[in-house]
């Protein structure tokens, strides 16, 4: 966990990485745009707008899942902490990409096909930012788990404050006390006027979603050599990006848990929508595929 890059000039880490991820994902839609046959600028001109809108929904749908985590609304702006929420950043960031599409005449399946890949890349180095933040963090890791080997811990501490003993430090590490899996010392050691701890063993959720988002940029370029209809690229985009957040839900610690109506399941928000995302991409794919084979057919 490395909240800032460097000691001299403390440039937050989770802000640098969204950087290089934009820049990464600009570069590779420029080079995608050229490929289709579409003006670069006007892609780049659509990420710019796109980015700064995302950025918005994103902040703005973590704020709404994670309400009780801000004291002020100056908390709820410092997005350069950590904190954005995917799914909220491409509902706004997609209105924003179709209005901009519309203000230059752009064909809206190639448009949201060149912008696709960027997405996942620069999802892959943003999530490496939540790992480098210390968000995002993933479930306690048994011993016996085959996942053991690449756990990681987070950096946490124990003050003396006044005639108390209180916990500071990472995410992880505050759930951790919060839930009693580390006890909170009675005393320090003589002396001492704080005590540096670890938390338990996590899984690497971060990292992981990191992999999986480099492997679907990966998929979705590969992709473009099969693709039929204008607009595929993008909607196998959501089908491969829902699948993957659904999973990554399940050992991410993180989310909060909401009850499924009156069923015993429990599932984050994040789960429920990428099933809607899910179910929303898969069937325009089908009907799509459907109407081109039909008109090829008459």
């Amino acid at each position: 966990m490395h909240p800032r890059l460097f000691g001299w000039l403390p440039v937050p880490s989770y802000g640098f990485m969204l950087l290089v991820g934009f820049y990464a994902g600009w570069m590779l839609a420029h080079w995608r745009a050229k490929r289709e046959g579409i003006n670069p600028g006007y892609i780049a001109d659509i990420l710019v707008w796109c980015v700064l809108g995302g950025i918005f929904g994103a902040r703005l749908g973590y704020v709404v899942s994670h309400w009780d985590e801000f004291g002020s609304f100056l908390d709820m702006l410092k997005v350069w902490e950590g904190g954005l929420a995917f799914y909220g950043g491409l509902a706004v960031g997609s209105i924003v990409v179709l209005c901009v599409r519309y203000r230059r005449k752009l064909p809206l399946g190639k448009v949201a096909d060149v912008i696709a890949p960027s997405l996942a890349i620069g999802l892959a180095f943003g999530r490496i930012g939540c790992f480098l933040f210390g968000c995002c963090w993933g479930d306690v890791c048994p011993e016996d788990s085959f996942m053991h080997p690449i756990a990681v811990t987070f950096p946490g501490r124990f003050i003396r404050e006044a005639y108390r003993i209180v916990p500071d430090g990472s995410p992880a590490f505050m759930q951790h006390v919060q839930r009693g899996l580390i006890p909170i010392p009675r005393r320090l050691p003589e002396g001492a006027k704080e005590l540096e701890v670890r938390s338990l063993p996590v899984i690497p959720s971060q990292l992981i979603s990191s992999a999986m988002a480099m492997l679907i940029c990966i998929a979705l370029n590969l992709l473009y050599r099969f693709k039929k209809l204008d607009g595929e690229v993008f909607l196998f985009f959501g089908i491969l990006y829902s699948v993957n957040r659904f999973l990554l839900e399940i050992i991410r610690a993180d989310s909060p848990k909401v009850q499924i109506g009156s069923l015993s399941t429990q599932m984050t928000i994040w789960q429920i929508l990428s099933i809607l995302f899910l179910v929303t991409c898969t069937t325009l794919l089908v009907r799509r595929r459907l109407a081109a084979r039909e008109a090829q057919a008459a």
